[in-house]
C-alpha cells in the first residue's frame, strides 16, 4: 500500500521547481540586457535612423539639412562631426539616457567652425572618451551650447572634457571626471 501524502510532495517539489525555473528565467534577460541601440530620429523631415552602433547618428548629421532637429536615443558609439547648423537633443527618460560614447576613440563630438549647434542632452552624458590632442569630449570651433548634459571620463592631452575656440554656454551642465591635467576652455563660458 502505498502512501497518500508522496505524490503531493512530488508536486509541490515539482511546482517550486518550476517557480524557481520561472523567476531566473525573467530575471536573465533583465541582467544580459545589451545597452539600447542608437536610434535617431529626425522630426523636421519625419526620418528614422537605427542601428546598434554609433552609424545612426552619422548618417542623421549627413542627412540632415541645416536648422534640423536631431533627437538621439539609446547609447551612440563613435566620433561625430557635425558641420552644419542642428539642434540635438537626447531623451528625457532617465532610466534609458542617451549616451554619446567615443569607446576610447579619438573624441566623441567634433563641432566644425561657422556652425553653430544646440546640445539638449537631458540628463545624458558625452563619455568614455580619448583624444590625443584636446577636447575629449567636446572640442569646437564653433558655437555649440550645451543644456542639461554631463561630460565625465574623459581624457586628452588638454582640455580632457571640452575643448572650445569659441563661445560655449554650459547651462545646467556638470564636467568632472576629467583626465589627465585640466578642463580647458579657450573662450569665455557662462551659465555656470
Amino acid at each position: 500500500m502505498a502512501r497518500p501524502g508522496a505524490p503531493r510532495r512530488a508536486v509541490v517539489v515539482l511546482g517550486a521547481l518550476a517557480l524557481a525555473g520561472a523567476l531566473v528565467a525573467g530575471l536573465a534577460p533583465a541582467a544580459a540586457a545589451a545597452p539600447p541601440a542608437c536610434r535617431v530620429k529626425n522630426p523636421t523631415q519625419d526620418t528614422w535612423f537605427a542601428t546598434w552602433s554609433g552609424q545612426a547618428l552619422t548618417r542623421a548629421i549627413a542627412a540632415a539639412n541645416p536648422g534640423d532637429r536631431l533627437n538621439v536615443f539609446g547609447r551612440c558609439r563613435g566620433s561625430f562631426s557635425i558641420g552644419k547648423d542642428l539642434s540635438v537633443f537626447g531623451t528625457t527618460n532617465r532610466l534609458d539616457p542617451t549616451i554619446l560614447d567615443g569607446g576610447g576613440r579619438e573624441g566623441v563630438l567634433f563641432v566644425n567652425e561657422r556652425v553653430t549647434v544646440t546640445l539638449t542632452l537631458n540628463d545624458s552624458r558625452l563619455t568614455a572618451n580619448t583624444a590625443r590632442g584636446g577636447g575629449g569630449g567636446l572640442f569646437s570651433e564653433g558655437v555649440a551650447t550645451l543644456n542639461r548634459s554631463r561630460v565625465t571620463g574623459n581624457t586628452a592631452a588638454y582640455g580632457g572634457g571640452i575643448l572650445s575656440v569659441n563661445t560655449l554656454p554650459l547651462n545646467q551642465t556638470v564636467v568632472s571626471g576629467q583626465r589627465p591635467r585640466q578642463l580647458r576652455l579657450l573662450a569665455a563660458v557662462t551659465g555656470l
